[in-house]
């Protein structure tokens, strides 16, 4: 069993960071359809990108000054807001995109899509709470909304509630049993509460999922040194040393040779 457990706190730390780059980013293409869009400007709102405009060329994205030029020409109209909200987030303006995604919310305050983007905003401000209460706010009107319960859980996470934490990402397995990232991060929290046979069966399913899956790998060793099997240990480590050097490394330092 690793010698120093400070240490399995810093390395799950550093898991963290490199798993929770930008909330919600880790679920691919997945898209959330937003239910109320009209049929002249009938628009597609990613949650993870930038919209699309979908009347002839459904993948043509649209520009900062297009979604401005639309909110000008529709100031009432919460999707145009939304849109212009989406710009400016995938332009890395966090700030102006939460200034449109509540512009969209005092329109229609209950958009879905408009609640979840605007937690996503809070994240990419380094504002964890206030994306608490945004992802919170849109699961109140849908609680089925993967993402929203994804992007929950990172946050959650970020502040230390792991057993909050581990309630959200839960959510989204009810919703999509094969979410490798969701149960990798599953696994996160479970060992920061030291329940590692848990932790130990949350990684196992990402890894059943994408068996190439690194940091699942690193978090397994983690947990399986934590609970003392060292045999398994090993075996995970080994693994991971021929998929990612830089986590192997990190994994060697903490549990087989600690400072």
């Amino acid at each position: 069993m690793m010698q120093k457990p400070g240490w399995l706190a810093a390395v799950l730390l550093a898991l963290m960071a490199t798993a929770n780059l930008a909330a919600g980013q880790e679920l691919g293409s997945r898209t959330l359809l937003d239910p109320q869009i009209d049929g002249i400007a009938a628009e597609r709102v990613n949650v993870l990108g930038s919209p699309t405009v979908s009347a002839n060329e459904p993948d043509t994205p649209l520009s900062l000054q297009q979604a401005g030029e639309w909110t000008q020409r529709e100031p009432g109209n919460a999707d145009a807001w939304l849109a212009l909200g989406n710009v400016h987030r995938s332009l890395d303006h966090p700030a102006d995109a939460i200034a449109a995604y509540q512009h969209a919310l005092q329109i229609d305050t209950k958009r879905v899509v408009a609640w979840v983007n605007l937690g996503m905003a809070y994240d990419q401000l380094k504002q964890p709470e206030k994306a608490i209460d945004a992802y919170r706010q849109g699961l109140r009107l849908d609680l089925d909304v993967p993402v929203a319960w994804y992007n929950l859980g990172n946050s959650l996470r970020e502040l230390g509630q792991h057993a909050k934490a581990v309630g959200a990402y839960r959510q989204v397995l009810r919703l999509d049993p094969q979410h490798a990232n969701a149960w990798n991060n599953l696994g996160l929290a479970l060992v920061a509460l030291k329940q590692y046979p848990d932790a130990i069966a949350a990684y196992h399913e990402a890894l059943r999922i994408e068996p190439r899956f690194a940091k699942a790998w690193a978090g397994l060793s983690l947990a399986q040194g934590a609970a003392g099997q060292q045999a398994d240990m090993i075996v995970s480590y080994r693994k991971l040393r021929s998929l990612d050097a830089v986590l192997s490394d990190m994994v060697f330092d903490v549990l087989i040779d600690p400072p």
